[in-house]
């Protein structure tokens, strides 16, 4: 009886594990909840109660892999595990980042710990796929509210939710779009019985319901993603398995023909809350915001002391008043020539180590008391530019990046530079934010260990024809154009997934010969 009750818990544990795990791809920390309690009414401090909903629920991941290297005896994958996150974690460790410490504990950790127990038994990742697949009707509804949303909403929200922005929104779709594509592409569309062609007809459908719901979300990285994602699971699959090539080229026309259904839909049926119509025009609009942006710098003055009327006449000439703010024109004081406001702030960021917050500070208390130490502007933009700050968008973010690269280029300026210098912000860029904070050698190492963590993995895949465990790889690699455009080096639940899914793979297959072929994962829908 004793035994009984303990393996129902054990069932049970496992379970909530694996639900709570498939939903954490979708829950962008705790936004998710964040917005629910928000939406409920509740008056207090939503992040506390949020923070301790998502932790409670971490507790089944953590029982669950302890159980699980106790009683199958996996002290190897234990301590794999364990060197894997202090390597991920070290740089909180060295800057001894207390909030970091405990986010990384909180998010990056659970998903590392059940990528370890994915690695090692199959019929685990056949779970994970079959909770994804028996989540369908969740997803589809909620893409189809959040469609509603977008039609019923005010002009101000763009997409967004209360606590939980457009790209909040489109991670919940993304992760479930990938698997899908995983399932699709494996399946003979054509060639089964009626029963399985309306399954097979059913995901497409919600497919396209998904890939429409984030379309309409405008996040760019979102949609690259499903893109990108389609051409990997395509090469991915004829990679290891090559014999079944033209089933495989056949599903990814079908593939390809739901984006171009979704295009269609989404150009066609414009909704004016979705943020959509921002990118429809130019899907790289912030370069817009940002062209010319040296037109109007480094016109040299000859004077060593200037005069009020001189500066408003001077100032005066490119019409500051109807320019946007950042491209008014001021005086650098240092350099002794006039250029815009924006070129300005940047120059002073990136030439010292203060933060970003404590030199837009300075400068703009320089400013508002017309102290002149580093700025002269005319009396006329004084108010406006006294509260002047970079907006962080990708090209600011980008741009500061590089130039922080520039400074030591070969061993960058130490971990988490960037993020503690810009306030917590960071370049939405993998590759950027490598340089800056390790230099050209520290992107050569994480380049070099990622390529070679990939190509064994494939390797190993070939031979053991393991489908299951190929779709949850390319699961984790389909996050690539987020890594590019969204996504940030340290403490990121997908890329801490996928370190410890390659790695891990790679160490526990390295001596073992043993080639098992696995049924396909269309056995699990």
């Amino acid at each position: 009886m004793m035994l009984q009750t303990n393996n129902k818990t054990i069932s049970l544990i496992q379970k909530i594990a694996l639900y709570f795990f498939v939903i954490c791809f979708s829950l962008s920390n705790i936004s998710f909840f964040n917005m629910l309690l928000s939406y409920l009414g509740y008056q207090g401090d939503v992040t506390l109660i949020s923070s301790a909903i998502y932790a409670f629920l971490n507790l089944f991941i953590l029982t669950y892999f302890v159980y699980y290297v106790l009683s199958h005896k996996k002290y190897k994958l234990f301590l794999v595990i364990v060197l894997i996150n202090l390597v991920y974690i070290l740089p909180h460790l060295l800057n001894f980042t207390l909030r970091g410490i405990a986010l990384y504990l909180m998010f990056p950790l659970p998903f590392s710990l059940f990528a370890g127990i994915i690695v090692v038994d199959q019929n685990i990742r056949k779970k994970i796929i079959d909770v994804f697949y028996k989540l369908r009707y969740v997803y589809s509804i909620l893409g189809i509210a959040y469609i509603f949303f977008l039609i019923f909403s005010s002009e101000k929200n763009k997409g967004a939710l209360i606590d939980f922005t457009y790209g909040n929104v489109a991670w919940v779709f993304l992760p479930p779009i990938f698997v899908y594509i995983g399932l699709i592409i494996q399946k003979d569309i054509f060639h089964k019985s009626q029963q399985n062609k309306y399954k097979a007809f059913e995901l497409i459908v919600i497919l396209l319901i998904l890939e429409i719901t984030v379309f309409y979300t405008g996040l760019r990285s979102g949609i690259l993603s499903l893109l990108f994602a389609k051409f990997l699971f395509l090469i991915g699959f004829i990679i290891v398995d090559f014999k079944q090539k033209s089933k495989y080229v056949t599903n990814f026309l079908v593939l390809l023909s739901i984006v171009l259904i979704t295009y269609l839909i989404s150009t066609t049926i414009t909704l004016e809350k979705s943020r959509i119509n921002v990118i429809s025009n130019r899907f790289l609009y912030e370069r817009k915001v940002h062209d010319n942006d040296e037109e109007t710098r480094l016109e040299s003055l000859s004077v060593d002391k200037f005069e009020d009327k001189e500066i408003e006449k001077i100032l005066s000439r490119n019409i500051s008043d109807s320019a946007p703010i950042d491209k008014i024109n001021i005086v650098d004081v240092e350099d002794k020539q006039i250029k815009s406001v924006h070129s300005l702030f940047i120059k002073h960021i990136t030439e010292n180590d203060l933060t970003q917050e404590k030199t837009e500070k300075k400068l703009t208390e320089d400013i508002k008391n017309d102290t002149r130490k580093y700025v002269i502007t005319r009396g006329a933009d004084r108010e406006k530019l006294s509260s002047y700050s970079i907006h962080k968008d990708r090209y600011n973010l980008w741009n500061m990046a590089f130039l922080e690269f520039k400074k030591s280029p070969i061993l960058g300026r130490g971990p988490l530079f960037f993020q503690t210098k810009h306030d917590g912000f960071f370049p939405h860029n993998i590759i950027i934010e490598v340089l800056t904070d390790f230099g050209i050698l520290g992107l050569i190492i994480f380049l070099s260990f990622s390529i070679l963590l990939t190509y064994k993995s494939i390797n190993y895949l070939k031979q053991k024809k393991d489908k299951e465990m190929l779709l949850i790889l390319l699961l984790g690699l389909s996050y690539i154009p987020a890594y590019l455009l969204y996504n940030s080096l340290y403490s990121d639940n997908s890329l801490a997934f996928l370190i410890t899914l390659l790695a891990t793979y790679v160490i526990l297959n390295r001596d073992n010969k043993e080639i098992k072929v696995n049924e396909e994962t269309d056995n699990a829908i």
